[in-house]
């Protein structure tokens, strides 16, 4: 849903993926909205343990959204974060 509350449809049109141990898998989506905007999405997969989910890759329960600025943004403010 938007911030707005209102529910916007997307189609995920790229996704890159790493594994993060045995039971989760991380991900970079860049997601398409019917409106015609454009955001990613970082979000991760894990294997369910839950009855009658066994073994199936569910969406983790939380996921951060922005669009390209954003992630410049923050990508700018954390470029000495590793120095």
């Amino acid at each position: 849903m938007s911030p707005t509350g209102n529910r916007r449809e997307f189609t995920i049109v790229r996704e890159a993926s790493v594994k993060d141990g045995r039971y989760k898998e991380l991900v970079l989506q860049r997601l398409h909205f019917d409106d015609g905007a454009v955001q990613l999405r970082f979000g991760y997969y894990v294997i369910s343990k839950k009855k009658g989910f066994e073994g199936k890759r569910i969406w983790g329960r939380s996921a951060l959204m922005l669009d390209q600025s954003q992630l410049d943004e923050l990508l700018l403010q954390a470029a000495d974060w590793a120095k």
